[in-house]
């Protein structure tokens, strides 16, 4: 019998990326010319083509990362088969509302991206809603306590408030299944050499 542990809601899914120096510098000059912004240009296939990549998965050199978001309106479900054994709502996780912390997080402050050499290093990032993360784990019982839950405050300085990952008995666990709609995109610059 397994555990399933579903989160529904809003999150980002995000890349970073590193372009050389001279690539981004045409990049920006095509940008101006055509007036346009960012998330216009890194979103549109053509364009990126004309630049060498495929896709803008192609330019994150760092791979594919998420983050759930704490609020009021998202939660986290736990779940034997289709019972529900306990539901939190994801504010709850950082612990400021209660005297005794309710739940094990681990928090990181301000997560900064290290800079990569000759490089223009930024983030692209999607908002999705829906079943954002489903885990599933072969135990007969789980309780919240049996979990710890790594918690974002800042990326780069920009306040964002998120789950990045889940460790059980202290490991990450891994990811089964997401059903996520795209709400919107967003570039964040970091650097520019």
């Amino acid at each position: 019998m397994s555990i399933v542990l579903n989160l529904f809601g809003d999150g980002i899914r995000y890349w970073i990326c590193d372009i050389p120096i001279a690539r981004f510098e045409k990049m920006k000059q095509f940008k101006e010319q055509e007036n346009s912004d960012w998330e216009q240009l890194f979103y549109d296939l053509s364009f990126l083509r004309d630049f060498g990549f495929d896709h803008w998965s192609s330019m994150a050199t760092r791979g594919e990362f998420k983050l759930f978001l704490l609020n009021n309106q998202n939660r986290i479900e736990l779940k034997k088969k289709s019972k529900l054994l306990e539901r939190i709502i994801t504010h709850d996780l950082d612990n400021s509302r209660t005297f005794l912390p309710l739940y094990q997080t681990h928090i990181i402050g301000n997560f900064t991206i290290p800079k990569v050499e000759n490089c223009v290093s930024f983030i692209l990032g999607q908002q999705e809603t829906g079943l954002f993360a489903k885990y599933e784990l072969n135990i007969e019982k789980l309780l919240f306590s049996d979990l710890e839950f790594h918690l974002v405050q800042q990326i780069e300085g920009n306040d964002i408030n998120a789950l990045s990952e889940i460790y059980f008995q202290g490991s990450a666990l891994k990811q089964t299944n997401e059903e996520t709609l795209v709400r919107s995109s967003k570039v964040w610059r970091i650097s520019e050499i």
